[in-house]
C-alpha cells in the first residue's frame, strides 16, 4: 500500500486516498500498523493479518491478448467460477481486517453473473472493492446502474488505443466501440445518479503499436469521463515470457520510459515495488476461484498453492510451514529451510537486499 501511494500521481491520490479512509476503522488501522511493523522486521511468524485482498472469482476470459497467460490458454490452473460461499468464507474469517478486495486476478470479472453479489457482501462488511475490466461487453442502462448502485469503489478499463485498428493490435476479440460507449455511458449515468463511485480509471497498456496515441490521450478522455488516466507497462512474469510464441520483445515501446524494467517481475508502474521488497507475504493475499491460497497473484500454478481455505481456516494458513518457509528468504541472516516454495525459485526472493 505504501508503495503505491508513493507512485499514485497527486491528481488521483486525494481520490484514492479518500476511498481508504472511509474504509478505515480502529482494528484495521491497528492492523496496518502491525502489519507494517512486521514487515519491516521481517517476521516469519506473524500477528497480524492481510489488509489488501485479491480474489480471482472466475479465470476465464472472453479475449485473447498475445502476452496473457489466460488469453493464450497457458494456465496450469483449471478453468471455474467461484463458489460463492468460498468468498463469503475468506471475508467472514479476516473481513475485519482487510481495507480493500480486488475482485480481478487471471479472469474476465464480469463474466462472473453474480460479481455484483460479491461487491455488495464485501460493502455490507465495510471492506473498499475494485474491479479491472477489458468491459467489452454489452451493457443495457439497467445493467450499468445496478454497477454504480452496488457501490464499487474502483473500476478500471482496459482500452489501449483510440482507434479500432490498434486496440485490436492487442485486445485480440475485444470491441473498442463497444468499450467506449460502456465507458461513456457509466460516467453519464454516475452524473445522473448524483454518484462519485465508481472512480473510473482508463488503463492505457503502453506497447509499440499505440504508444504514438500516449499525446492524444488527454484529449479523447474528454469523450469518454474517465476520472483518471493509468499508462501501464507491460508485464514480466518469470517463467511465463513467451506465450503462443509471442515474445514480449514483439510488443516493447521504442520510448524506454514506457519500458519494464529487465528481469522486473512487476508492472513497476502499478507496483513500483524494488526488488528485494516484496510484500505479498505480510500485506497481502491472493486466493482463487477453487479456494487456493496464493503466496503472490503473479502465481497460476495450483500446486504451488500455500493452502487452501476449503480445507483449512485462514489463520492456520497464514503461519504455516509453507509462509514460515518463504518469510524466511528476506530475513537478512539467512536459515536453512527444509521445505521449498515457489518463492524460492522468485527474483525478487534471490535479490533480497
Amino acid at each position: 500500500m505504501l508503495e503505491f501511494l508513493k507512485s499514485t500521481p497527486t491528481s488521483r491520490l486525494k481520490d484514492y486516498l479518500a476511498i481508504a479512509i472511509s474504509h478505515l476503522t480502529v482494528k484495521k488501522l491497528f492492523n496496518i500498523i502491525n502489519t507494517e511493523l512486521n514487515f519491516a522486521l521481517r517476521k516469519e511468524k506473524l500477528s497480524s493479518f492481510p489488509y489488501l485482498l485479491t480474489v480471482d472469482t472466475i479465470n476465464t476470459c472472453q479475449l485473447k491478448c498475445p502476452l496473457c497467460a489466460t488469453g493464450q490458454g497457458k494456465h496450469t490452473r483449471p478453468q471455474g467460477k467461484m463458489d460463492f460461499k468460498i468468498f463469503k468464507k475468506i471475508i467472514d474469517e479476516i473481513g475485519d481486517y482487510l481495507l480493500n478486495v480486488h475482485l480481478v486476478w487471471w479472469g474476465e470479472p464480469f463474466l462472473n453473473q453474480d460479481i455484483l453479489k460479491y461487491v455488495n457482501y464485501a460493502h455490507k462488511k465495510n471492506i473498499g472493492t475494485f474491479i479491472s475490466t477489458n468491459f467489452s461487453f454489452p451493457f443495457n442502462q439497467e445493467k450499468m446502474a445496478a454497477i454504480i448502485k452496488s457501490g464499487l469503489d474502483v473500476l478500471a478499463v482496459s482500452l489501449d488505443g483510440i482507434t479500432p485498428e490498434i486496440y485490436n493490435k492487442y485486445r485480440i476479440g475485444g470491441n473498442f466501440h463497444q468499450v467506449v460507449k460502456n465507458i461513456r455511458l457509466l460516467t453519464s449515468l454516475k452524473k445522473e445518479l448524483h454518484s462519485k463511485r465508481p472512480y473510473v480509471e482508463w488503463q492505457f497498456l503502453v506497447n509499440k503499436y499505440n504508444e504514438h496515441q500516449v499525446p492524444k490521450l488527454a484529449t479523447f478522455n474528454k469523450k469518454l469521463g474517465a476520472d483518471s488516466i493509468v499508462l501501464e507497462q507491460l508485464l514480466i512474469l518469470f517463467g511465463q515470457s513467451n506465450h503462443n510464441n509471442t515474445k514480449l520483445a514483439d510488443w516493447l515501446p521504442k520510448n524506454k520510459k514506457y519500458r519494464p524494467k529487465k528481469d522486473s517481475l512487476l508492472s513497476n508502474k502499478s507496483d513500483n515495488l524494488p526488488m528485494g521488497k516484496c510484500w505479498w507475504l505480510w500485506r497481502s493475499l491472493a486466493l482463487s476461484h477453487d479456494g487456493g491460497v496464493s503466496p503472490c497473484c503473479y502465481n497460476n500454478l495450483a500446486k504451488e498453492d500455500f493452502g487452501n481455505i476449503l480445507k483449512n481456516n485462514f489463520r492456520d494458513i497464514w503461519n504455516n510451514k509453507k509462509y514460515l518457509s518463504a518469510r524466511a528468504l528476506f530475513r537478512k541472516k539467512k536459515k536453512k529451510v527444509s521445505l521449498k516454495t515457489l518463492c524460492h525459485s522468485c527474483p525478487i526472493a534471490r535479490t533480497n537486499g
